[in-house]
């Protein structure tokens, strides 16, 4: 159901499509708040994830879900690789990576 109603929203400012969606950190908002973003932007990472925090509420969640969901999408390779190599756990992370394990 809430996929239909956005879908057809795609056209739309996306922080006041979150807005009417709900911002807060409840997965009834937060999930159809992501699933919006990676719909509008499924081949732009960083877009998606700017307008997730320009759209505020939750950003963190919906922008945990959004990463993984993207990320997983696109594969490791796509990612912006100056984000990935910028964390904490980089050398973790390309451990995995170089064994095929993610």
């Amino acid at each position: 159901k809430f996929y239909d109603k956005l879908i057809h929203r795609l056209d739309e400012d996306t922080t006041e499509v979150i807005k009417d969606v709900g911002q807060s950190c409840s997965c009834q908002f937060a999930f159809p708040s992501m699933l919006y973003l990676m719909l509008k932007y499924p081949d732009d990472f960083m877009e998606a994830m700017r307008q997730n925090v320009l759209a505020g509420g939750d950003s963190a969640g919906r922008g945990m879900i959004l990463g993984m969901v993207l990320g997983t999408a696109k594969g490791y390779s796509n990612l912006p690789q100056d984000l990935v190599k910028a964390l904490k756990a980089y050398d973790i992370i390309h451990t995995f990576t170089q064994h095929k394990m993610i």
